[in-house]
């Protein structure tokens, strides 16, 4: 972590507080929802490429003050050590801020979130959905076979196989596509 100018693959998959909790979208709010896995990469800055394994931090095996805990260092110290390479990195934040302050009363700011370095492939996107933002999800232009929704299902009946192969493969797919990116746009647009 101790690298300058490290970019790092950053997600985190979300599951209701309470398994039984019936609101369709429990997990998705910081106050209703809680972390279920932190999982990061770090990559190769010119090529997107993978230079270290992926890292899954998982809930179910301590709980998300410890995960949180554990990885608390990369986002909280100088932010050119860890530089977020995501899709939606809001979502992630929005989380990110709310459980370092209930659990350690820290600050993560608005501020502090737009002032970072990161990379965020959202906006790619939309612009890969004709400009819509509905429907410009990961998986309708990549080989992600499909979105996380799945997630609290397979949590509440603690199948931690299916939810450690879909974080793989999302990971796997978005790197795929960071790459490709990296390899297409400078041609597209030389300096």
């Amino acid at each position: 972590m101790n690298n300058p100018l490290a970019d790092y693959y950053f997600d985190i998959e979300t599951v209701p507080k309470k398994p039984d909790d019936l609101d369709r979208k429990a997990n998705l709010e910081p106050s209703t929802g809680k972390i279920a896995t932190i999982q990061y990469q770090k990559l190769s800055t010119r090529t997107g490429a993978p230079i270290e394994p992926l890292t899954i931090l998982k809930e179910w095996t301590s709980c998300e003050r410890k995960i949180l805990e554990e990885f608390k260092p990369f986002i909280t110290a100088n932010p050119w050590h860890f530089i977020p390479v995501g899709y939606n990195l809001n979502f992630e934040f929005k989380f990110l801020r709310h459980k370092l302050r209930e659990y350690f009363d820290h600050d993560f700011s608005a501020d502090h979130f737009l002032e970072r370095p990161k990379n965020d492939l959202k906006l790619v996107g939309v612009i890969l959905n004709d400009g819509q933002f509905t429907g410009s999800t990961l998986d309708s232009f990549t080989d992600k076979k499909h979105g996380g929704e799945k997630i609290p299902l397979w949590y509440k009946e603690e199948d931690w196989d299916k939810i450690t192969d879909y974080v793989r493969m999302e990971a796997n797919a978005f790197i795929a596509f960071w790459q490709e990116l990296k390899t297409q746009l400078p041609q597209l647009f030389p300096r």
